[in-house]
Parts: C-alpha cells; structure tokens; sequence
C-alpha cells in the first residue's frame, strides 16, 4: 500500500485458520489461527514486528475443552423452542 495512514497502535495478522475451534458468533481471535504475527505502528510507520505464535499456542492450550461448552451455550441461546 502506498497511501500514508496516520496510525498508531499494533494489529494482529493471523493466518491458518483451526477449523475445529469454528463458533459462528462474529469473528474469530487470534488464538483461533496457527500462524500469528503482531505489527506495532507508530504515525504509519512500521516499527516493530513480532511472531506470536507461540504465545497463542499456549493460550489455546490454557482454553482446551472450552470450545464444546461454548458451542452448547450458542445453540441453546438461539434455540427456537421453549
């Protein structure tokens, strides 16, 4: 991109989505991806860059087995019967 961008503040860039942490509720945090890298911006400008793969990989593993609860907490939210 070649448009400046008055920015400051860091962005996530994830890549390799697990599909067996799929929950259809918005979008999807960075844990949820395999490859995950952290951007830190300063008035546009690049400044810093950062593999955080790992610390995702241990955040999914501190998480293991919340998927399941959660799934059944969505489908009884949006069932249609009493």
């Amino acid at each position: 991109m070649r448009y400046p961008i008055d920015f400051t503040g860091g962005l996530l860039v994830c890549d390799g989505f697990l599909r067996e942490h799929y929950v259809h509720m918005g979008f999807h945090p960075a844990w949820k991806f395999t490859r995950v890298e952290e951007l830190i911006f300063e008035n546009g400008a690049l400044t810093s860059r950062e593999d955080v793969s790992q610390k995702m990989a241990a955040i999914r593993e501190k998480l293991a087995g919340t998927d399941e609860a959660l799934k059944a907490f969505i489908e009884n939210a949006f069932k249609l019967d009493y």
